[in-house]
């Protein structure tokens, strides 16, 4: 089954996921990015990028 959205489609352009999620971390490094609604702990657009790039590293690392 689809789910349709109420409200009007949004353009998404045709880029991996990393780069559109975290093309501009670096102009907002120090912006919060996400928020634990469990924990109320933030993790900033810097920190949020660095840990991509170690999660990519240790999956690399193990051939996936």
């Amino acid at each position: 089954m689809i789910y349709r959205s109420p409200l009007d489609d949004i353009d998404i352009p045709d880029l991996p996921v990393t780069d559109y999620v975290l093309g501009e971390a670096e102009a907002r490094a120090g912006h919060t990015a996400l928020v634990d609604a469990g924990t109320g702990e933030r993790i900033t657009y810097a920190d949020l990028a660095s840990r991509v790039r170690r999660a990519a590293g240790a999956l690399a690392g193990l051939g996936v």
